[in-house]
């Protein structure tokens, strides 16, 4: 498994290693509710790709992309979606690349959703939500 790991790192480059590591995810789907505050993330996984959908007050944001590391056209920007061990890492830029951000997202120890906030550009503090999974999702 090793051997054949380093050799498709070596022929065909990161995008095989990413694939071929991808399967090691961790379960996401379902309704997410944070534990302060009236954000809800859905999260349908599917075997290459994620759809998600959030909403925080009356702003809500919905999109599908693959999760091999290509980007995907959202409105006024793109997102680029890729596995990190268990977790879900999603790049997005909008606003002609003047806005970034990064997020994490990963199952903790005590099942809840942890979402990592990571403002790029501009420069901003990091924001952690823990999220609940709601019954029946």
């Amino acid at each position: 498994m090793r051997l054949t790991t380093w050799l498709a790192a070596f022929c065909l480059g990161p995008a095989a290693v990413s694939l071929a590591i991808a399967g090691n995810h961790a379960e996401l789907n379902g309704i997410w509710k944070a534990s302060e505050g009236s954000e809800t993330i859905s999260i349908h996984q599917k075997e290459d790709a994620v759809q998600i959908a959030e909403t925080a007050g009356k702003e809500s944001n919905a999109i599908e992309c693959n999760t091999t590391g290509q980007a995907c056209k959202i409105k006024g920007g793109e997102v680029t979606l890729w596995y990190n061990g268990d977790t879900l890492v999603m790049m997005q830029t909008t606003h002609g690349n003047s806005r970034v951000v990064k997020k994490r997202l990963k199952i903790s120890t005590d099942g809840k959703l942890e979402e990592e906030i990571i403002h790029i550009s501009p420069a901003g503090s990091t924001e952690k939500l823990s999220l609940v999974r709601q019954s029946g999702s």
